[in-house]
């Protein structure tokens, strides 16, 4: 039986590993940014920081979870299949809140490499 930590773990660190060659999400994509993350329980666990496609469908988001400003925020990735989207939310028919917290937290995206001010 595969424990839903390790998995989580796992799951979590091949997307933040793919995450910065992931193509920029289209611009209908971006309406998702904001939208609240409700767990399987009913608790908003976050919104949606950022999207990951692959083409022309989704497939991961960036969950913010926590005080925006950097004040305790912090992010994990949710791979597809384990949301769904309806309408302006996100849902994870299969996880919990307290599932949710296992997932490792995914450093934000690193700023596009160019010149350097100097």
């Amino acid at each position: 039986m595969i424990r839903l930590g390790h998995l989580a773990g796992s799951v979590a660190f091949a997307m933040a590993t793919l995450w910065m060659s992931a193509p920029r999400a289209a611009s209908a994509h971006t309406e998702l940014i904001g939208a609240p993350v409700y767990a399987a329980d009913g608790i908003e666990v976050g919104r949606v920081a950022d999207v990951s496609t692959a083409g022309t469908s989704i497939d991961a988001l960036r969950i913010s979870r926590g005080a925006p400003l950097g004040l305790g925020e912090r992010f994990v990735i949710i791979p597809q299949p384990a949301f769904m989207i309806r309408g302006k939310r996100v849902d994870l028919p299969d996880l919990r809140a307290e599932d949710v917290d296992l997932f490792p937290e995914a450093s934000t995206l690193a700023p596009e490499s160019g010149p350097e001010d100097r």
